[in-house]
């Protein structure tokens, strides 16, 4: 059986965190590809093809910034003005891969964020669901685990899917310390 680390519920970030997180690299991003385009306005003639080069590029740029950024020490923009995290299961930063698909689920269900971090109170874990395809979770930086769990398999019905996640059975190990 494979084991899980988990910290305090109020060590994970709530839905406020969650939003005021994606405001704020997304600010970082919509802000980049702006000067990107005036450079490119100044510098050189802004024709059509270019413009549309760029915008093309623009999701790999985001996909570059919330990957490895999020695997690494230092964080995203969000993750620094925040005072969080994003760690794996173990409790330590995430593998570049798993920050790679983490920020290729938020490019693409981006618009379902809202409602996505509008729902994430209601486990332990506080997980949205980028969050569980990458089984990463967001704390804050200080947090220290309080112990470990068994990890499960559930399935959950997301975007007209059956999708199959594992997280830690927090729960088992409080009903088994309220014996």
């Amino acid at each position: 059986m494979e084991r899980a680390t988990y910290f305090k519920r109020e060590d994970y970030a709530g839905p406020g965190t969650r939003l005021a997180i994606l405001m704020l690299d997304g600010l970082v991003l919509i802000g980049a590809l702006v000067s990107l385009l005036i450079a490119r306005a100044v510098f050189a003639d802004l024709s059509k093809a270019n413009v549309m080069v760029l915008v093309s590029l623009w999701p790999i740029v985001c996909v570059l910034y919330l990957g490895p950024l999020h695997a690494s020490q230092l964080g995203t923009i969000g993750y620094l003005l925040t005072g969080y995290k994003l760690v794996d299961y173990r409790g330590e930063r995430p593998a570049l891969w798993r920050s790679f698909v983490r920020g290729c689920t938020i490019l693409v269900l981006g618009f379902e964020a809202i409602t996505d971090i509008t729902c994430s109170n209601c486990r332990h874990t506080r997980q949205i669901f980028w969050d569980r395809i990458a089984e990463t979770v967001v704390v804050r930086k200080g947090a220290q685990p309080e112990g470990c769990a068994e990890l499960v398999t559930y399935l959950e019905f997301v975007a007209s899917l059956n999708w199959e996640f594992r997280e830690p059975d927090i729960m088992a190990v409080y009903r088994l310390r309220d014996r």
